[in-house]
């Protein structure tokens, strides 16, 4: 795949600590799939990956 940096953005919507916070009110709910699927390490991984590349 060939991106192009002068016009590709990566959006993250406003990961919420009642999803991603095995204290918030959702985890009973979405906590099994959050782990499993390693969201939050995903997230840290594009984020870091964007900053390495100059993405915003």
């Amino acid at each position: 795949m060939n991106i192009n940096k002068n016009d590709t953005a990566v959006v993250v919507i406003d990961p919420q600590n009642d999803v991603l916070s095995e204290k918030g009110v959702s985890w009973d709910l979405v906590g099994e799939s959050v782990k499993d699927n390693k969201t939050i390490q995903n997230i840290e991984r594009i984020f870091k990956a964007c900053i390495k590349t100059t993405v915003s």
